[in-house]
């Protein structure tokens, strides 16, 4: 599991190593909600996936990508009561983590 490193900006994009893929990120904020791009190499493999707590941000597996992206909110006592992130709260309540194929199959066992 990797945390992404996010700070507290509506509209950022950042590259990262996860697990050998050359990835960049671009998160950002429309009309209150939060919403992540992925490239992978020079290709844009998801676009506008929504970020929420509780579920994955990428609906379904994408050809040329592994693992997954999950946002949790850290103040959040159960994943019921966990809420939508905002940008202002990135890095400290809300984070987002990236996980291995493997992980998340460790969560559904």
């Amino acid at each position: 599991m990797i945390q992404i490193p996010l700070s507290a900006y509506p509209n950022q994009s950042m590259q990262i190593d996860l697990d050998g893929q050359v990835c960049t990120l671009h998160v950002f904020e429309r009309a209150g909600f939060m919403y992540l791009d992925l490239t992978v190499g020079r290709a844009l493999l998801a676009e506008g996936m929504l970020c929420q707590p509780t579920t994955p941000v990428l609906p379904y597996p994408l050809r040329g990508f592994r693992g997954q992206f999950y946002v949790i909110d850290a103040q959040a006592g159960t994943p019921q009561t966990q809420e939508s992130p905002a940008f202002a709260e990135w890095g400290t309540r809300f984070q987002l983590y990236w996980l291995s194929d493997d992980e998340v199959e460790a969560l559904h066992d």
